[in-house]
């Protein structure tokens, strides 16, 4: 029998880390398990590999029950899935909920909050239940039962 996959974690770039763990912990009730500073003005790490770093965040792990993601700084314009060529219908992430009845309760959070509902709440030919949200960097965030 080969060896059990435990969990993943996808790595969403993030032009401000801050920012997007606080629309994640607002917003979907994620929490952060870790936050990394990258490097303050004259920090070089091939000088001083021992000092805490001061500049802007620059790696997070945020969790909301058994999904983790992992959030790190792009110097460069960040995009979603569904802006690269050929890919119009893609999302960035799939979140399976529990049940019908979960997925229905945490539908109705989503709309209270505001969050821009981008495919609304439907029963699939693929016999999912499912809607799908942006987040505050265009991601396409799909929750399904």
């Amino acid at each position: 029998m080969a060896e059990k996959f435990l969990s993943a974690a996808p790595t969403f770039l993030v032009r401000d880390v801050e920012r997007t763990v606080e629309w994640y912990e607002e917003m979907l009730g994620f929490e952060v398990v870790t936050l990394m500073r990258g490097h303050g003005p004259g920090q070089d790490d091939a000088e001083d590999g021992e000092h805490e770093h001061t500049g802007p965040v620059a790696f997070a792990i945020i969790q909301r029950d058994d999904v983790a993601l992992m959030l790190a700084l792009a110097s460069e314009p960040v995009r979603p899935n569904r802006e690269v060529a050929g890919a119009s219908d893609a999302l960035d992430l799939y979140v399976w909920m529990e049940s019908d009845e979960a997925l229905g309760a945490f539908h109705a959070d989503c709309e209270a909050k505001g969050l821009t509902i981008v495919r609304p709440l439907e029963h699939t030919f693929y016999d999912m239940v499912e809607f799908a949200v942006a987040d505050c960097d265009g991601r396409i965030l799909t929750f399904g039962a």
